[in-house]
Formats: C-alpha cells, structure tokens, sequence
C-alpha cells in the first residue's frame, strides 16, 4: 500500500485562458488522522519551493489564481485550497505568444506493477510561454533553461518528518502505485488541446 498521496492542482490564466496543472506529491505516512493538516503542508510547500520557478519561466500576463491539496488515497480527505493575490504572475516581462502553446515536461518511469510491465511517462503541460522564449519552433537557450527550474524544483522534496518529506512523482490509482520520476523538457513545443471553464 502507498503512503499518503496528494493531488496538487496550480490553476493559473494566460491572457484570460484558464488553466490547470495536476500534479502529485506522496508523504512518509500511511493513512495520517489529520489529512487536511497535510494537505495544507503540500499547498504551502509548494507554494514557497516550486512556484517560484513556475513564475520565472511564463510571461508577465499569466496571473496565478490559487493552489488545491488533497489526499486521495489511504480513505481521501477534506482538501485544503490558498488563493494566491494579485501580485502572483510570471515574471517574463513580455507578453504570452500563444495562449495554447504550451511547454512539456515528460516524466518517464516504469510501470512494474502491470501485467506486461513497461515503460510510460507522464507530462505536464506549462503554459505562459513567452513570444520570444522560442525561435523557428525550437526553445530559446536561456527559456529551456527556465523551464528545467521547474523539473528541478519538482524534484526536490519538502516538508520534514513526520508526516513528510513529500516527493512529487505519478500516481497511478489502477495499481494503487506512485512512481517518483525526474521531469525533462521535451525538445518540441507541446499545444493545449482544450479549454478550460473558470470555476464558477
């Protein structure tokens, strides 16, 4: 059985477009009385050690909207939500290039749980990417570099005992598994396939 896993979900706008990145962080503790209490601890470590990178590397028109945590293994729990203010936008100071164009960040690891174990990835998807962050579909130096911050920031664990450290990895619920994994940045420009509505 896994210890406890979060589901860390960054809503944000570029140029008015929602959006959303769906991550997930897993705890030293197995099953914890106070699933709230940690999921706070989750939406607070993350703000301090990995929202900073995803500010540096997105443009001065995405604004940042809130952080939501919560345990959704191990019986689940109440989640814990913080609205970031105003101030909280990329700090590019340029404007967004395209509001469905979007970085990727691949994260391999391998599925041994599976009945035909292999491996697979999961990605996330980093909008805010700025007009002059990409030449002839090909990332900028000083951009590619931006956007790996975000794979190293998401690679450090915070939180301390007992309830973490927290590890940010993939969750699968089918095998009731989380994988640690290293996020990379793909050398092609991903694309938003859909939109998503504000929250109401």
């Amino acid at each position: 059985m896994a210890n406890d896993v979060f589901k860390l979900v960054l809503s944000y706008a570029n140029s008015g477009e929602f959006q959303q990145n769906v991550m997930h962080y897993q705890g030293a503790m197995n099953t914890s009385t106070t699933p709230e209490a940690d999921a706070k601890l989750v939406a607070q470590g993350f703000i301090t050690n990995v929202l900073p990178a995803f500010t540096a590397a997105t443009t001065s028109d995405t604004q940042f909207l809130g952080v939501r945590a919560q345990r959704i293994n191990n019986t689940g729990g109440p989640s814990y939500a913080y609205a970031l203010g105003t101030s909280t936008q990329g700090l590019l100071p340029v404007k967004v290039d395209n509001s469905r164009v979007a970085a990727v960040l691949i994260g391999d690891y391998y599925n041994s749980p599976a009945p035909q174990p292999k491996w697979r990835s999961g990605k996330i998807f980093v909008g805010g990417v700025p007009t002059n962050g990409m030449v002839e579909n090909s990332w900028t130096i000083a951009q590619a570099n931006l956007l790996l911050a975000i794979g190293t920031a998401l690679a450090t664990n915070f939180g301390s005992s007992p309830v973490g450290p927290f590890d940010n990895g993939i969750w699968s619920p089918l095998y009731n598994t989380f994988f640690s994994v290293l996020w990379e940045l793909s050398p092609n420009i991903g694309s938003l396939k859909r939109r998503l509505k504000p929250s109401p």
